[in-house]
């Protein structure tokens, strides 16, 4: 069967297709979606779903460990293994259309073809060889069985209009996939990551996740420190008076102490900042509020000084800190920046929630 024609699905589709669906195709850093299920009842009303991959599981193999998510790395100072790694794709709803179109689409415009060209190449063609007059009369009767416009094709070559869908309740995995599922048991299993877009809210949602995943990826590849920079250091507290924030804001010196500032037991002496008390707060102090500087008595016993202490690289959970203002505030307050709020919310150890300004 010879394809001359294909249905307009273009204009069928135009103006029902949602523009705003994205996250399933491929880019040159991303592989796309290979397995797109159809179903009216499904998917939360959605009528589509992609799959990642068309088998059940993707086996793969850490060789380090930018290969792990940063919740799955092991400590920097722990010697690395291959890790086996086991990663399920679940179905993804897609909002393919926001409206059905009706009826059934017109046969597409043909390109303009010159068949009649292609008979005079012939004729020059078999000038010059040996070909007998059935092959000759062959391409004769082709040719002239080709349509020329929509209406001319024939009805055999056009696709098939609507199509069986697949059941709701279809198998998604064979015994095999099955059985090697329940035999690498013992795998770090996974989840490859959510793609798929159907709105800007979840696009824009996405976007935050991705900034979220990168900055925990680059601290626990532990970053070089920069002088005079701040970070946020994780706090161990003796007793349960006074703040309890986890993480506690710092100032780092400029210039650096000499070493390898990305090693888990680089050491550096930093002042300290805290959290201005909130009475209404519980916790007695939060991130989204001002931040002054840690004074202590000084060691003459006059007077105070800025309190500062070594602390160790791995005791770092952000480096990079931000501010809403370059310049400190008024009475030498500092506020952190809304993207750097954004990156703290996402610390599995921030406590976020527990240590923000009352609604």
């Amino acid at each position: 069967m010879h394809v001359d024609a294909t249905f307009d699905y273009k204009s069928f589709y135009e103006g029902h297709l949602n523009s705003d669906l994205g996250g399933f195709g491929y880019s040159e850093t991303e592989s796309g979606s290979h397995w797109l299920k159809l179903s009216d009842s499904m998917f939360a009303g959605h009528g589509a779903a992609f799959k990642k991959w068309q088998s059940e599981t993707y086996v793969d193999v850490a060789i380090s460990r930018e290969d792990l998510e940063p919740a799955d790395r092991p400590p920097v100072n722990q010697k690395f293994l291959p890790v086996l790694v086991l990663v399920t794709s679940p179905f993804r709803p897609a909002k393919i259309l926001n409206s059905n179109p009706t009826g059934k689409p017109a046969v597409a415009a043909f390109n303009t073809y010159d068949y009649d060209a292609t008979d005079r190449s012939l004729d020059h063609f078999i000038a010059n060889h040996s070909i007998n007059t059935d092959v000759r009369q062959t391409w004769r009767t082709w040719l002239a069985d080709r349509p020329r416009k929509p209406e001319d094709a024939p009805a055999d070559c056009l696709p098939t209009w609507n199509w069986t869908r697949v059941p709701d309740d279809a198998a998604s995995g064979s015994h095999r996939s099955n059985a090697r599922t329940r035999a690498m048991a013992g795998a770090l299993q996974r989840e490859a990551p959510n793609r798929i877009v159907n709105n800007a809210a979840e696009a824009n949602a996405l976007r935050r996740m991705n900034a979220a995943t990168a900055a925990a990826s680059q601290e626990a590849t532990m970053m070089r420190l920069e002088p005079g920079t701040f970070v946020l250091v994780k706090m161990e507290y003796e007793d349960a008076g006074g703040c309890q924030i986890p993480l506690i804001l710092a100032e780092l010196p400029d210039p650096l102490p000499r070493g390898e500032s990305n090693a888990a037991e680089f050491k550096v002496k930093v002042k300290w900042w805290e959290p201005e008390p909130q009475p209404r707060h519980p916790q007695k102090g939060t991130f989204d509020a001002k931040w002054r500087r840690w004074k202590e008595r000084a060691a003459s016993g006059r007077g105070q000084v800025h309190a500062e202490s070594e602390v160790t690289r791995d005791r770092m959970a952000l480096v990079g800190v931000r501010f809403t203002r370059e310049a400190e505030l008024a009475g030498g307050s500092r506020k952190l920046s809304a993207a750097t709020l954004a990156k703290v919310r996402e610390l599995p150890d921030s406590r976020y929630g527990d240590f923000s300004s009352p609604s």
